[in-house]
């Protein structure tokens, strides 16, 4: 009888390491909390809902970027390039932006202030 309860856990196990490990890399980024995608490229990317508090964004291309409803709770943006990305929704709280560009198609959550974030406005020829 021991012989299927220790194969039934074995199986639990496997599926928990499977579970954990299955972290989505886009162009060498993993896409999880405190990550390092310092100039990754990731224009266009679908990350809406992803948990990406306290990852280190500074310098990425994120243009067009599917933001939506992510969690970037102390989340580095510096100088990311946020033109036409969709943040709505997004959880920025302690979030840098300090440099990070953004144009008039960039949503942000409601009651967002970019400027107050040291965010800067380009126009499309920036």
């Amino acid at each position: 009888m021991k012989k299927p309860i220790v194969a039934h856990s074995l199986i639990l196990v496997a599926i928990a390491v499977l579970v954990c490990s299955c972290a989505k890399t886009v162009n060498g980024c993993k896409i999880e909390p405190a990550t390092d995608c310092r100039g990754a490229d990731l224009v266009g990317v679908d990350l809406s809902n992803s948990q990406l508090s306290a990852a280190d964004f500074t310098d990425a291309e994120l243009r067009g970027a599917n933001l939506r409803g992510a969690n970037l709770n102390w989340a580095n943006l510096s100088n990311a390039d946020l033109r036409g990305s969709n943040m709505r929704e997004s959880i920025l709280s302690g979030a840098i932006l300090r440099g990070a560009r953004y144009d008039v198609q960039t949503e942000w959550p409601e009651g967002f202030d970019p400027v107050v974030a040291n965010a800067v406005l380009v126009s499309e020829d920036d």
